[in-house]
């Protein structure tokens, strides 16, 4: 099985995280997505069978509140892990696959996640 990642295609701390997971040479897709497409694209990705993924990436990204919703009720939502710094998106971190801190990027937190999974240097 494989990973996905969805990301912000508008800047290096969007694009970043694509780097660091293949350097921890790891099978995933990914996705660039502008934040204008996050709810029609999260809403088609929740009709599909996400049963192909370990994991289901999210950085440097603003999740709509109504999209998080949907993830809550989906049966994949365990597979969801979210990294983000904007202060928009405070409202989220009641959720527990969700790590939110406004004063580092998307890319270092993510980076710290996948040091603590892969140990890598």
């Amino acid at each position: 099985m494989k990973d996905l990642l969805i990301s912000h295609v508008s800047d290096n701390d969007g694009v970043s995280p694509v780097i660091l997971l293949k350097l921890c040479k790891v099978d995933f897709d990914y996705e660039l997505k502008e934040i204008n497409e996050l709810e029609d694209y999260f809403n088609e990705l929740l009709e599909t069978d996400l049963s192909i993924y370990n994991n289901i990436y999210v950085t440097d990204l603003t999740i709509p509140e109504i999209t998080y919703e949907k993830i809550n009720k989906s049966i994949y939502k365990d597979k969801f892990k979210v990294f983000d710094h904007h202060r928009t998106h405070l409202y989220a971190e009641k959720f527990d696959y969700v790590t939110i801190d406004i004063n580092e990027c998307g890319t270092t937190l993510f980076y710290n996640y996948l040091n603590k999974k892969y140990k890598f240097k």
